[in-house]
């Protein structure tokens, strides 16, 4: 572990409901409030289940400090997220609600297989919204393992202020959590 803190990476979720059961159902914001407890970190968790209400979640975040990391909470296939009405948003078109507003922000997609696409299409992606890192999930993930991996990578992500270097802790000590989730970053390094 690093002997110097670096600076806080506030981070800003957004999260799309995962079944129908809205009772009882799934979110990652106890995560989020664990990590904002440990670390001290300010998160904003927002919800949105349609396009429309994806484009008004990226609007409302705020693009300054403390926030530096944009996390999906979503469904997703090869190269898209997932929202709960059944409508799905390929990464250029993503890109291209994004533009550039989150630039030089790390960008977690906690969705199963978004990243698992063409690495030309992913450098569009980083090129068209400034992203300084992408890191997600290459296939199928079941959901508490998900959770165990984002739980420790957002820890980790407070502790380093050289995302490779915090790359390699985790790979190092994680690796068969990794190897479950198919957590995998791009670029890589």
């Amino acid at each position: 572990m690093p002997s110097r803190r670096p600076p806080k990476k506030g981070i800003a979720c957004i999260e799309s409901f995962w079944d129908t059961h809205v009772e009882s159902r799934l979110s990652v914001a106890p995560l989020l409030q664990v990590i904002a407890s440990s670390n001290r970190v300010r998160f904003i968790h927002l919800t949105c289940n349609t396009k429309g209400e994806l484009e008004f979640a990226l609007k409302s975040i705020p693009s300054r400090a403390p926030f530096k990391i944009l996390y999906f909470a979503f469904h997703g296939s090869e190269g898209k997220i997932d929202l709960a009405d059944g409508s799905s948003l390929s990464l250029p078109e993503l890109a291209s609600t994004m533009g550039r507003k989150f630039s030089s922000w790390v960008f977690h997609f906690g969705t199963c297989g978004t990243i698992n696409t063409d690495s030309r299409e992913l450098s569009r992606f980083m090129r068209g919204t400034g992203a300084s890192l992408l890191l997600g999930y290459k296939k199928d993930v079941d959901w508490i393992d998900s959770a165990a991996m984002d739980l420790t990578l957002f820890d980790w992500m407070q502790s380093y202020k050289n995302m490779r270097a915090m790359w390699s802790y985790l790979k190092g000590n994680y690796r068969g959590l990794m190897a479950r989730t198919g957590l995998t970053v791009f670029p890589r390094g």
